[in-house]
């Protein structure tokens, strides 16, 4: 097991961004050991000039990817106010994606007293708090690195000026066999070009959802419960002594008491039975009772078969 550190940058001094290209790609390939297991120890990702201007009339919207495989974008739009045509890069739950950082270069100021604009960062994965632990692991001897930039919502060619990102991670590298190496890279090719036309979910209409909450979500509140007959909680012992003064319900009238305790029952009525002579009968007393009573009589056993000296079986 051997830990490597990567610090690596994207620096681009001057870059013009063709509004009819819709997106510009810059790509950078880090190379790995190979019939190695990699694992992402920690990782993070920095805009070294945050002061990063362009010509542009508009804000552009850019992102920052670290990736195991090269770099597919999804049949899946930006968004209408960017253009019909543009497609965007995969979602993180596509396993190939080890970090994806969204950001924005805003448009130039305006006035006399106006001051240079920050770049922004919008949002990350994972955050600082998952990047400082391991996370995902792959079979690709190499990380690519990427900084888009989308294109379209400008109304003319704008250019973006000194351009610099750099990435640190730390990768834990470990020798695997090679029938392991061979299968991950077949999956992970197989995932980052699945990850193009991948269309996840189901719409359900509000009047199909019935049945898919827990049934007491639409009653509310603790369930209701029975309450016993004082005289019928009175006569429910055991029979463990015939000259006991109480009077006592039999076995048999105990089976169907404590057969009245599981009954269905409507998702906002209490568990148990109300019967008219012995009153509610609530589920919780199948909890005291005794397990023979429960399972009924013993049944009829066949006689042990009993051996003579030589062997034979004895006829009873």
């Amino acid at each position: 097991m051997a830990i490597h550190e990567i610090r690596e940058s994207i620096i681009v001094d001057e870059i013009t961004i063709n509004n009819r290209d819709e997106i510009q790609y810059i790509e950078k390939i880090i190379p790995l050991k190979v019939g190695n297991r990699h694992t992402v120890a920690s990782i993070d990702v920095f805009i070294d000039n945050i002061l990063c201007n362009t010509t542009a009339s508009e804000d552009i919207y850019g992102e920052i990817l670290l990736t195991s495989q090269p770099l597919l974008l999804t049949n899946q739009q930006l968004g209408l106010g960017y253009g019909n045509d543009t497609n965007r890069t995969p979602a993180v739950s596509v396993d190939t994606i080890l970090y994806k950082m969204q950001f924005t270069i805003p448009s130039p100021p305006s006035g006399p007293f106006a001051f240079e604009p920050y770049v922004q960062i919008r949002q990350e994965f994972p955050n600082n708090f998952l990047g400082a632990m391991p996370t995902f692991s792959w079979y690709s001897p190499r990380i690519y690195m990427y900084v888009i930039l989308y294109a379209t919502q400008l109304p003319s060619d704008a250019t973006v000026f000194n351009l610099e990102v750099s990435a640190y991670v730390a990768v834990d590298s470990k020798k695997v066999n090679h029938l392991s190496y061979m299968l991950g890279n077949i999956r992970e090719r197989s995932i980052a070009q699945i990850g193009k036309i991948m269309s996840l979910g189901r719409m359900i209409r509000a009047a199909r959802i019935t049945g898919q909450t827990f049934p007491i979500y639409l009653f509310g509140g603790a369930r209701s419960q029975l309450m016993m007959k004082s005289n019928a909680l009175q006569s429910f012992y055991y029979q463990l002594e015939p000259q006991d003064a109480e009077g006592m319900l039999s076995t048999q009238e105990q089976r169907l008491f404590l057969k009245s305790a599981r009954n269905m029952v409507p998702f906002d009525d209490a568990f148990g039975k109300t019967t008219v002579a012995l009153g509610g009968v609530p589920d919780w007393i199948k909890s005291i009772a005794l397990t023979g009573v429960i399972a009924g009589p013993v049944r009829d056993q066949f006689p042990p078969l009993k051996y003579a000296d030589n062997g034979n079986t004895r006829m009873l």
